[in-house]
């Protein structure tokens, strides 16, 4: 999507600049007259627009499939939950680890732990 800048000046310098490359543009073709130039320009606008319209198309789906999706902050509580019933059921504590030792290494043994009462 095209983000139309906030400002007055930068609305004006958007427009500035898009006129000077459009003119720009119409002059090189026309300096360049031919079939040619005219099919290549054609068959650039076109793959531009079918890009455009098939990127709004996938970002549409995106939103659309990850509009009802859990976020984070909603499955925590049912990972804490599952701990702690598994920790209930194989002897009363639940010992929680941070994920990265001490030396930021993952998997290293971890002298802090912290160990809750169920």
């Amino acid at each position: 999507m095209v983000h139309w800048p906030k400002s007055n000046v930068g609305r004006v310098m958007t427009i500035v600049i898009a006129l000077i490359v459009g003119l720009g543009l119409v002059q090189s073709a026309i300096a360049l007259s031919g079939t040619f130039v005219w099919i290549t320009l054609a068959v650039a606008v076109l793959a531009v627009f079918v890009t455009i319209v098939v990127h709004r198309r996938a970002q549409e789906a995106s939103d659309l499939a990850l509009a009802d999706a859990p976020s984070f902050a909603d499955i925590l509580p049912q990972w804490n939950s599952r701990r702690d019933l598994e920790a209930a059921r194989q002897g009363g504590t639940a010992v929680t680890q941070p994920s990265t030792g001490p030396t930021g290494s993952a998997g290293a043994p971890a002298e802090d732990v912290a160990v809750e009462q169920v």
